[in-house]
């Protein structure tokens, strides 16, 4: 009887091991979850607010004939960051005489 008493606490630990490193791993698989999730709802807070915001030109220019996107922002030295921030619906492939492009801005 006292071997069975032995083998059983052995068991035993053996079992409660095993519960508590599968528990372990679920409690870390949720945090990693977790995480994830919490990673993806502040993308997406912060997208959607960098994408409400209102932009408000300072300074427009009409587009001439031979105008490029290029030349404009040579012209008024934006760089092609601001450029494309200010003008964020504009083709420059398909830009006409007259189209108006902001060179200058803020948003709020």
């Amino acid at each position: 009887m006292g071997g069975n008493g032995e083998e059983n606490r052995v068991i035993d630990s053996v079992i409660s091991s095993t519960i508590n490193g599968q528990i372990k791993l679920q409690i870390n698989h949720l945090n990693c979850l977790l995480i994830y999730f919490s990673i993806i709802i502040f993308v997406m807070i912060a997208a959607r607010i960098e994408t409400n915001s209102a932009l408000i030109c300072s300074k427009i220019y009409g587009a001439n004939i031979g105008d490029t996107c290029f030349s404009i922002m040579q012209q008024f030295s934006v760089s092609a960051k601001d450029f494309t921030t200010f003008n964020p619906n504009l083709n420059c492939e398909k830009m006409f005489v007259g189209e108006w492009i902001c060179l200058d801005g803020s948003s709020f």
